[in-house]
């Protein structure tokens, strides 16, 4: 087994390549095809959403977005918000495990 000897510089630069952050939307749309659908009849409470969020970040060992941040994302991909009596909602969206969603 041959081994090749690197400098602090070389370790340094390999270190922050593997530590990285996922860059913020490839991030979002691995929180949306893991743990979210699409049903236009749904809408899910913003608060919840992010919750879940937070929660699959912890899972994943990865950087959590500000929750201003996830929604400005979300809004800028397409989705709509919808702002009624008992707080925010994302429309048509739903999380795969159970999770306050109501029918629109």
């Amino acid at each position: 087994m041959k081994y090749k000897i690197i400098s602090l510089k070389q370790l340094n630069e390999l270190t922050l390549f593997v530590t990285e952050p996922v860059k913020k939307v490839e991030q979002l749309e691995l929180f949306l095809i893991e743990s979210c659908y699409i049903d236009t009849q749904k809408a899910i409470k913003s608060s919840e959403l992010f919750a879940a969020y937070k929660l699959w970040c912890d899972g994943e060992n990865m950087y959590c977005l500000s929750q201003t941040e996830f929604g400005t994302l979300l809004f800028k991909n397409g989705l709509k918000r919808d702002h009624r009596n008992n707080g925010n909602y994302w429309i048509g969206l739903a999380l795969k495990t159970a999770g306050v969603t109501e029918e629109i």
